[in-house]
């Protein structure tokens, strides 16, 4: 027996099996999706990371800035090196401040500022001689990085080398826990400079101003923070639009309409 199909019925039986084998794909799809959000789901608007444990943690974006100590020269007998003097960090949970730290810290090796330092700086003797230990700068950096799934952000990569050397010098372990950025060499290369730009001149190429003092801790940590902002808007612009899927080129609507018509 021969069966004849029309130009209209041909079409009615291409249409339905295109359907089938795309409910077919979809279903696999959606079984796929599933399995996976089983052991792990990132909840993106809310910046809640769910793992397979059962354990939650918030997604924290740690603004950090450390002051050193500056010689005034050469020193006889012994190799001098940086020491941190001010911290200052702006914790940043849910695109919201959580918030901000700022201390003097004293220097081991060198306790005594040289002139340059104090004047470059505008910080006294006093300020870091009734500043925290090394020690407890450690353990408050240890606390703020371990309660969330944190990522420090630096402008350069000073910050982390002077703090490692530090924390090797008085036998501390290193304190941060998570991943680190360099917002500096970040935007060197998407902007695509020669050299690396200093953080209040790259916030005046964006036509700002910074946040408060340059070389205070905290408000250089704040600074970090805004531009980081900024930064990440024009990756956005930057960003190609997402390729576009068969439900944008094919209107399922028109299928189920001549279905139901049958």
């Amino acid at each position: 027996m021969k069966f004849h199909l029309d130009g209209h019925s041909l079409l009615f039986f291409t249409q339905c099996c295109c359907i089938n084998l795309i409910s077919k794909y979809l279903k696999k799809w959606i079984s796929d999706l599933n399995n996976h959000l089983a052991y792990k789901t990132i909840v993106k608007n809310q910046k809640i990371f769910i793992f397979s444990g059962g354990e939650e943690m918030k997604e924290q974006f740690l603004f950090l800035d450390f002051e050193f100590t500056m010689p005034d020269g050469r020193l006889k007998g012994i190799k001098f090196y940086p020491e941190i003097i001010e911290v200052g960090f702006v914790s940043v949970v849910n695109e919201e401040i959580n918030q901000t730290y700022s201390s003097f810290v004293k220097p081991i090796q060198f306790p005594t500022l040289s002139s340059r330092c104090k004047r470059f700086l505008n910080i006294s003797q006093r300020n870091v001689d009734q500043g925290i230990q090394l020690k407890e700068l450690a353990e408050k950096l240890n606390e703020a990085t371990s309660q969330y799934k944190t990522t420090v952000i630096t402008w350069g990569n000073m910050d982390m080398r002077v703090l490692k050397h530090n924390c090797d010098a008085a036998n501390i372990p290193f304190p941060i826990k998570g991943e680190l950025r360099d917002l500096c060499l970040e935007y060197k290369t998407f902007f695509g400079n020669q050299n690396q730009t200093g953080l209040w001149n790259a916030m005046k190429e964006y036509g700002k101003d910074g946040t408060g003092n340059h070389h205070k801790a905290l408000d250089d940590a704040l600074t970090t923070y805004h531009i980081f902002k900024l930064v990440e808007k024009d990756k956005q612009y930057m960003k190609k639009p997402a390729p576009a899927t068969i439900g944008d080129i094919v209107d399922f609507s028109s299928f189920k309409k001549r279905i139901s018509s049958y």
